[in-house]
């Protein structure tokens, strides 16, 4: 086309028709700006089409990995609740004048509460990719970004705090204490190594120390705050995963 120009261009000038040549060098110029402006349009709808398709699968990977740490939440949650149950159980046991119970119950209850913790298995290597790439500018949705911006940091304040303290308690108290007043022969040791301990001891005097008591509220305690931190950190993720569901229905 451009070489079409050219050449009538040419042949006017050379018949010294200045304004008809003036009209068609105004319009090749035209024609030239139409094209670079096309162009650049084209370029354009390339670059946002190609940032729509990668914040889609941002936005997959995302629900993906929330969706991870929301059935982990769950199992964790479970795990404190039980934990939690069985520290109840307990006292009731303690309050129990004729505390009836057998040695296999007691071992259920004192190794499945006292004698363990809980954790939230966090799924965060894609979360964390994504922050340290500076691809989470990619996302739309500000508020979405902020929430995952924050993840780590509501992490620390609904889980890694109140699970340590139950970290801290059984290996600083619990331990010390059943080291020293209760068998660790217990039924499910026996399960997968059939032990006859020599030292024979009546197991329900533990339940008549008071000492044992204040260990098993401050458990059940420790539990309890677990729960409730879980929660916040549970209605948390749900909110990233509904945002996020949100987001992916938009881009299609």
């Amino acid at each position: 086309m451009l070489p079409f120009f050219r050449k009538i261009r040419y042949r006017l000038a050379q018949d010294n028709h200045f304004l008809k040549y003036s009209r068609y060098a105004i319009g090749e110029i035209v024609l030239v700006v139409l094209g670079i402006l096309n162009a650049l349009q084209i370029n354009t709808w390339n670059s946002e089409r190609r940032t729509q398709l990668q914040e889609k699968v941002i936005l997959q990977s995302l629900l993906d990995e929330f969706k991870t740490n929301s059935d982990n939440l769950l199992i964790a949650e479970k795990r404190a609740t039980s934990g939690l149950n069985k520290c109840l159980d307990i006292l009731k046991y303690i309050s129990d004048d004729k505390l009836e119970l057998s040695k296999a119950t007691s071992d259920t209850l004192i190794m499945g509460s006292l004698n363990t913790f809980v954790t939230f298995d966090v799924s965060d290597g894609y979360i964390n990719s994504l922050l340290s790439t500076g691809e989470i500018h990619i996302l739309q949705n500000d508020s979405l970004k902020h929430r995952i911006t924050n993840w780590n940091r509501v992490v620390i304040d609904n889980s890694v705090e109140a699970e340590d303290w139950l970290k801290q308690d059984l290996y600083s108290i619990v331990t010390p204490f059943l080291d020293k007043h209760y068998s660790l022969a217990t039924e499910r040791f026996k399960f997968f190594n059939p032990y006859d301990s020599p030292f024979k001891s009546d197991y329900r005097q533990v339940y008549r120390n008071p000492q044992f008591e204040n260990i098993v509220i401050r458990k059940a305690n420790r539990y309890y705050t677990c729960s409730i931190s879980y929660t916040k950190l549970g209605k948390y993720i749900d909110k990233i995963i509904a945002m996020t569901e949100k987001e992916l229905i938009a881009t299609k």
